[in-house]
């Protein structure tokens, strides 16, 4: 008797396309949200990512504006989270509120970050020390390391455990990868 074995390939790496990416409404994702996210730049959508996700968590390809007024598009990869208590959720709704229809973006005033950074560790006791270059209205970030603080969610300490990735090299050699943020609704 002969044994057959059974290969098990890896299915085809993904090509991400901008009509792959929707609005959280047909989504299903409802704002504010606490979440985690992987920024995907225009320019490498059109490209073939060289990770996919692991079963266990929604992902989703959100197109989502941001800066108010300004409507600039943002590509993200995101999976909601569970805020840690109902506190929590509570915080993150007052902190959406606030910065609704700030028409904050990238550029702005130097007074305009300073009073976010204020306002975040006033309703999150967070901070966006390293995170803050993505702040705009709609997409209010939060540095990476308070994950454990502000989500329930089990998550793996290494963030790249995730996904599977390609080959190691490409894995290793992007460290700011995964963030974090409070995704609301902008006021244009």
């Amino acid at each position: 008797m002969s044994v057959r074995k059974v290969s098990r390939a890896k299915p085809a790496p993904e090509t991400l396309r901008f009509e792959d990416f929707r609005e959280a409404t047909s989504l299903g994702i409802r704002f504010p949200t606490l979440a985690l996210y992987i920024e995907i730049e225009g320019r490498q959508i059109e490209d073939t990512l060289d990770y996919r996700f692991k079963h266990g968590r929604v992902w989703h390809k959100l197109a989502h504006t941001t800066g108010g007024h300004a409507c600039n598009e943002r590509y993200l990869i995101v999976t909601a989270l569970t805020p840690k208590s109902y506190a929590t959720e509570q915080s993150i709704n007052l902190f959406a509120t606030v910065w609704f229809d700030s028409q904050i973006q990238r550029g702005s005033p130097l007074e305009s970050l300073l009073d976010y950074r204020a306002s975040l560790y006033s309703y999150l006791a967070a901070d966006c020390n390293y995170s803050y270059e993505s702040l705009e209205e709609a997409l209010l970030p939060i540095d990476i390391g308070f994950l454990p603080q502000l989500a329930a969610d089990k998550l793996p300490q290494d963030l790249d455990e995730l996904a599977e990735w390609e080959n190691g090299y490409h894995r290793a050699s992007q460290g700011r990868r995964w963030a974090l943020a409070v995704l609301a609704k902008n006021s244009d």
